[in-house]
């Protein structure tokens, strides 16, 4: 009895782990785009075009609160593609730093809409970022 005890016990956390681990769905569909949308690079470790769990397996340059995704940090990492179509899905995002790559083509209409910081230099994109015009700036 107490052997089935403790099984019972270690798969009731394992499955309470995973249960907190788990990703927003948007977030995970956005991120497999964009992992598409790059031509599915080698050098992003843990990344997945077919879903996956981008917060609770740590993907590259990846950070989450929670379930959310937050930041998405790809400095110079030689990355091709485009921006794909789903960025705006990303809710919780705050920081995108794609800056030093070869990213091409326009700056996808909408962005998530609260990214605070974003970090695009060094590539070849094109257009402009028409979600400038709603923010808010803060006298220092």
């Amino acid at each position: 009895m107490a052997a089935l005890a403790a099984a019972l016990s270690a798969v009731l956390f394992v499955l309470v782990a995973v249960a907190e681990a788990d990703t927003d769905a948007a977030d995970v569909a956005a991120l497999g785009d964009l992992y598409s949308s790059w031509n599915s690079p080698a050098q992003l470790a843990g990344w997945s075009a077919g879903g996956g769990d981008p917060c609770g397996a740590a993907w590259m340059g990846v950070s989450c609160t929670g379930s959310a995704v937050t930041s998405i940090k790809l400095s110079g990492l030689g990355l091709n593609g485009t921006l794909g179509y789903q960025l705006s899905n990303l809710a919780a995002l705050k920081t995108m730093d794609l800056s030093d790559n070869n990213f091409h083509d326009a700056i996808p209409y909408q962005l998530p809409q609260n990214l605070s910081y974003i970090y695009m230099q060094n590539n070849q994109l094109s257009g402009t970022i028409d979600m400038l015009s709603n923010l808010s700036l803060a006298t220092l």
